[in-house]
């Protein structure tokens, strides 16, 4: 056993595995207080917990090993970043090492010391002219809404959803005037690091899936939150907010504070990483499997 601390409802054992933290809690004694019935959100009650085992988990990973498959230090690059709460179906990481392993050993291992919410897909060795950044040509991003009447508790945080109709006539309208390059200073994020806004874009359209409305966008990169801000921009032009020229308008005028409000998280994914020359790299799924 690690440590155990109150949390707001109740105690927390942390240990090395799951059986010591089951023997420690049958040692514990507790003296509960009466209190009024609390509905506690899964998600509110994680962020709690990481928060009072942040310092202590910043200890484990400085005093324990970095990779225990590998069982020495390595550094990861991924195709491209992601905003937090924005998922990826098919990211593509590289790093270096000396060490000679199968691909199914190295997807098992790796797969077994990871959270659930994180699988590795496939494994292939490359030659070191290849980075998973800076060999990629074109990143791909989706962005879906569910759109029906009531919401789906099975797609909390997994798509956005609006019950409002949506004109993706005029969106894909709008649409066309990101293709090419342009300077997307009016859809960046303040805090965004990169030395150059322009981006070229080569494809961005709007369609209707089954229950889904989703935004397909390929470009050479983005630009931190510049999806979720394009999506917010198009949602005001389909809802009848704004018209048809105005996302032209914004991104023209290259102040992002003319531009509407950025789009949740929840809804985008990056779903394609493309590399010129390279075809011989698998492919995961490019959708999430609720979306098949």
């Amino acid at each position: 056993m690690i440590d155990v601390f109150p949390t707001p409802n109740g105690v927390a054992v942390v240990g090395k595995n799951t059986w010591s933290v089951i023997k420690a809690r049958k040692l514990l004694k507790v003296n509960w207080e009466k209190k009024s019935p609390v509905n506690n959100d899964s998600d509110l009650y994680q962020a709690h917990m990481l928060d009072l085992i942040s310092e202590k988990a910043k200890a484990v990973r400085k005093e324990g090993k970095p990779n225990k498959v590998l069982k020495e230090k390595i550094s990861l690059v991924g195709s491209g970043r992601t905003d937090s709460g924005v998922h990826a179906t098919n990211q593509v990481v590289h790093f270096d090492t000396p060490v000679d392993r199968g691909n199914k050993a190295w997807t098992v291992g790796v797969n077994s010391l990871l959270p659930p919410s994180i699988r590795v897909t496939w494994v292939k060795a490359v030659d070191q002219s290849f980075h998973a950044r800076f060999s990629a040509t074109a990143r791909r991003s989706k962005y879906l809404i569910y759109c029906q009447r009531v919401e789906s508790v099975f797609l909390r945080k997994k798509a956005v959803w609006m019950k409002e109709e949506l004109d993706l006539k005029l969106m894909n309208d709008a649409a066309g005037v990101l293709l090419g390059e342009h300077d997307f200073s009016g859809f960046r994020a303040a805090g965004c690091q990169s030395r150059s806004s322009r981006r070229f874009v080569m494809e961005a359209s709007w369609y209707r899936s089954r229950e889904f409305t989703v935004f397909d966008v390929k470009a050479n990169a983005f630009l931190l939150h510049m999806v979720r801000n394009l999506v917010g921009a198009f949602l005001d032009v389909g809802n009848g907010a704004k018209d048809v020229n105005w996302i032209s308008e914004v991104l023209g005028g290259r102040d992002r504070s003319a531009g509407s409000v950025t789009a949740p998280p929840d809804g985008l994914y990056l779903v394609a990483g493309e590399y010129a020359g390279r075809r011989m790299l698998p492919t995961g799924m490019s959708t999430p499997l609720f979306f098949l």
